[in-house]
């Protein structure tokens, strides 16, 4: 389980009470942490304190329903013998902002934008040049 003093440290970087109620069990060794960056074939997480590196692994990929981590997910990560982080199980997110990807054809793919965000201010030129849908 998470320690208080985690849990105060997690919450400097938007872990919320409701979002307690979702985490699942995990073994000692685990860290919750929360994706800050994702790339093709690694993700940063931050676990309050400092960022760290790590792997999704190809278990979690084949798992997860939309494909992928987004920026914001919270996520449990192992470190292994060779000092790697790994990340193993990803928190059902309690919100997520997607965009529908069209691909010319009639295949239609939600891509996932960001998870657990509370506020979005959405930032639009005035010069007219901006696509209402």
């Amino acid at each position: 389980m998470i320690e208080l003093i985690d849990i105060e440290r997690l919450r400097a970087i938007g872990l919320a009470p409701h979002l307690l109620s979702l985490l699942p069990p995990v073994h000692a060794e685990d860290r919750l942490m929360r994706v800050v960056e994702v790339q093709r074939d690694s993700v940063m997480l931050h676990e309050g304190r400092q960022a760290l590196r790590a792997r999704v692994l190809p278990a979690l990929h084949a798992e997860l329903a939309d494909g992928a981590l987004a920026v914001g997910d919270w996520v449990y990560a192992r470190c292994n013998a060779l000092r790697e982080w790994w990340v193993h199980v990803r928190v059902p997110p309690a919100s997520q902002i997607a965009r529908r990807l069209h691909d010319g054809r009639d295949k239609v793919t939600r891509v996932v934008l960001v998870s657990n965000v509370d506020t979005v201010l959405i930032v639009s030129g005035l010069d007219g040049d901006f696509n209402p849908r």
